[in-house]
């Protein structure tokens, strides 16, 4: 997905005079044309993230549109009270785009590992959080999406799913139907969810954008009365955005996401996945037995 944000971001910078770029000292090398052609509106400030935030806030109070980028811990934990101040109650618009959130960094440990972005930038007022599953959907978001008024937040990943998706914003999409339970996945975690749903009996939705003001668009069409939230990070925004349409109709709602404890293991990001039993074995498992329980 990294890729894929250079080439869009620099087509945009080319398209967009309006636009801007802030590096914390990730990306640089793949920027290096973007940076030289456009040194007025692009810029690697380096390792200071709260100090780019507020200056990015600057150029968005004029009306240049930025977009930030650094690694997930950074941006959104490090410079968090500049994102809510700068930002969020000055009701500026603007891009943060993260990598590395929950875990892909894997072998660099907790200090680079950040499961709680989501709901942290979901308790700011006027933010919209982007989860692309693969890289074209991300392209298309950040195109149709970079100047919409709002504070984007874009959670990139290492991880992507084999087929992408195109849906409108905060709403899901139905990728099987079933009967013993509905079974939501957010962004990259699908494909771990889909290499077992055909020997399930449950319907599938995708959901990769959403924002704590609105409920998120969903077609049910299964009346066994169980719910099951699969979150790639810690558990709790997709309860919020869909307690309006499962809660109060008495559904069962069961959520599965990160635990909220720190990782202390190393590994690759598969490893971890198993540790944290988020993997496709674990997910049946975990998915059966809400079934069999509900059922009983």
């Amino acid at each position: 997905m990294r890729k894929t944000f250079v080439e869009v971001a620099s087509s945009v910078l080319e398209e967009n005079r309006q636009s801007s770029l802030f590096l914390g000292d990730i990306g640089v090398f793949g920027f290096r044309n973007a940076l030289s052609s456009y040194p007025d509106r692009v810029f690697n400030i380096g390792i200071l993230e709260q100090s780019m935030i507020s200056m990015a806030a600057g150029f968005s109070s004029e009306g240049v549109i930025p977009t930030v980028h650094t690694i997930a811990p950074f941006i959104v934990e490090r410079a968090y009270e500049q994102i809510k101040v700068d930002f969020g109650y000055q009701s500026l618009p603007g891009n943060l785009v993260s990598v590395g959130a929950s875990f892909d960094y894997a072998a660099l440990g907790c200090t680079h590992h950040c499961p709680a972005d989501v709901n942290l930038i979901s308790n700011i007022p006027g933010s919209r959080i982007y989860i692309p599953g693969h890289p074209d959907e991300f392209a298309s978001m950040y195109r149709a999406e970079w100047n919409n008024g709002f504070l984007n937040y874009f959670r990139l990943s290492e991880s992507k799913n084999r087929e992408p998706f195109q849906l409108q914003f905060g709403a899901a999409k139905k990728i099987q139907d079933g009967s013993d339970a509905i079974v939501i996945a957010v962004g990259p975690i699908l494909d771990e969810l889909l290499e077992i749903a055909p020997h399930l009996d449950i319907e599938v939705h995708y959901v990769n954008s959403f924002d704590s003001e609105h409920e998120i668009k969903i077609d049910v069409r299964n009346d066994s009365k169980t719910v099951i939230l699969i979150e790639p990070y810690y558990s709790g925004q997709l309860l919020q955005s869909t307690v309006g349409t499962f809660a109060s109709k008495g559904y069962s709602i069961h959520q599965i996401g990160v635990p909220k404890k720190f990782i202390r293991k190393y590994g690759s990001y598969r490893q971890q996945l198993e540790y944290l039993k988020l993997d496709s074995e674990s997910l049946k498992h975990r998915i059966t037995e809400i079934i069999n329980n509900e059922s009983n």
